[in-house]
């Protein structure tokens, strides 16, 4: 486990765990009922399993609350390794698509092709069987064209993992984009 936040909460959570049931079994064992008048005189309390019954399930929730927390970080950041690549200095292949520096008539900044978006790209094709040759940027955001054995697929980035759009349900704006551009295609 790298991530330090994670490592602390499972820790947490198991230390919360153990104290809680061994209160729980104390507060079940040894609780007792004083009768009024006599000092010496105790009787056990009727309730005393259910207190420590009860002590015992809110620890075991608590701890398993953090326990989970710590799976949900780990899991988090196996996502980001995933996304960013091997390392966080890596960088993308020699046959990426050029920077295009033109200026993005939709947001008016320049839009390139970011190290994060190479590896979301190529690893979710990698993970088909498929070897991405170029991936290029467009202005529209979130879109990209990526491509595979001679052809050109659209895909779509942002969402829970990368989409290919089907070339039917392409926009209309986006394949006017491809014509005005056809040199960075060829």
């Amino acid at each position: 486990m790298n991530n330090k936040i994670a490592a602390a909460l499972l820790i947490i959570g198991w230390i919360t765990i153990i104290i809680g049931i061994a209160a729980g079994f104390a507060v079940g064992v040894t609780m007792k009922m004083h009768l009024p008048g006599y000092t010496y005189l105790t009787e056990p309390h009727p309730m005393r399993w259910a207190y420590g019954g009860a002590l015992i399930l809110s620890s075991v929730t608590s701890g398993i609350i953090f326990l989970a927390f710590s799976e949900i970080i780990c899991l988090l950041s196996d996502i980001k390794g995933n996304l960013t690549g091997p390392g966080s200095n890596a960088a993308p292949p020699a046959y990426m698509s050029p920077q295009l520096v033109k200026e993005n008539p939709k947001h008016e900044k320049p839009f390139h092709l970011l190290e994060s978006e190479y590896f979301q790209i190529a690893g979710y094709f990698s993970r088909e069987g498929k070897t991405v040759k170029k991936i290029i940027p467009t202005p529209y955001d979130d879109f990209y064209f990526a491509k595979l054995d001679g052809n050109y697929e659209v895909i779509e980035i942002g969402g829970i993992k990368p989409r290919i759009i089907p070339e039917d349900y392409v926009k209309e704006d986006l394949k006017e984009w491809k014509q005005k551009n056809i040199n960075e295609f060829e």
